[in-house]
């Protein structure tokens, strides 16, 4: 995994130290607290709060080092992503807003109700899809410190990463032996399953798909610096 900061840090290697620690904990912290995948709570708030931190401080690290294509690539993929929540809450003309079934229906209910629509957005939902855009903030935080990072400590986020994959999984086998009613059992809305610390076992399946491409890239990786 090669980087252009791989063989000189020019922030300095107690900054970056601290740095990587910081991005650590957020890390952890949005692997223990996140995931909410219907109403945001009082703990995705906080994340996103604690996410700014590392987000501002990561965008001037690499305004401060010459920007490779790689580098350019991943601002411009981050962007996208970030650009299809705000785009839908883009205010609209009235006639182009209120185009299609969807809209002249809700149009309908809420003259039904005695209200109006304030506003049209490209988003049946504003208020759901600024949501969406703030839980975007870890996330994005955590990507750009990547991009950062000198190989070597990328390697050690990407290790904690695969870490909190197997803890949890490791967590989800223990479960499968305790008893029905046990506090260890933390969420039981759709049954005992494979949850771990996941609500939905689907996101414990997708957590164990990523840590199997981590553990086969840290695996290339490794191999290549071996032979180099």
């Amino acid at each position: 995994m090669p980087h252009r900061h791989s063989r000189h840090d020019p922030f300095g290697a107690r900054h970056t130290l601290w740095f990587t620690a910081a991005s650590g904990v957020l890390l952890v912290l949005c692997w223990a607290l996140g995931g909410v995948t219907v109403d945001s709570t009082g703990a995705d708030e906080l994340l996103q709060l604690l996410a700014l931190p590392v987000l501002l401080l990561a965008a001037w690290r690499l305004t401060q080092a010459p920007i490779n294509r790689t580098v350019a690539i991943a601002w411009a993929l981050a962007a996208a992503v970030m650009l299809v929540p705000l785009w839908q809450l883009l205010p609209l003309p009235g006639a182009l807003g209120m185009a299609g079934e969807a809209r002249a229906a809700i149009t309908a209910d809420l003259a039904t109700a005695g209200a109006s629509m304030e506003g049209v957005h490209a988003s049946l939902w504003p208020r759901a899809t600024e949501q969406a855009l703030w839980s975007l903030l870890p996330a994005l935080a955590l990507f750009l410190a990547a991009l950062t990072l000198p190989s070597h400590w990328r390697r050690r986020l990407l290790q904690l990463l695969l870490a909190l994959v197997l803890a949890s999984a490791a967590f989800a086998f223990f479960q499968l032996s305790l008893p029905d009613g046990s506090p260890m059992l933390l969420y039981t809305s759709w049954g005992r399953n494979f949850g771990g610390l996941f609500v939905n076992a689907n996101h414990q399946g997708s957590a164990l798909i990523l840590g199997g491409v981590i553990a086969l890239a840290l695996f290339i990786d490794a191999r290549r610096r071996a032979r180099d």
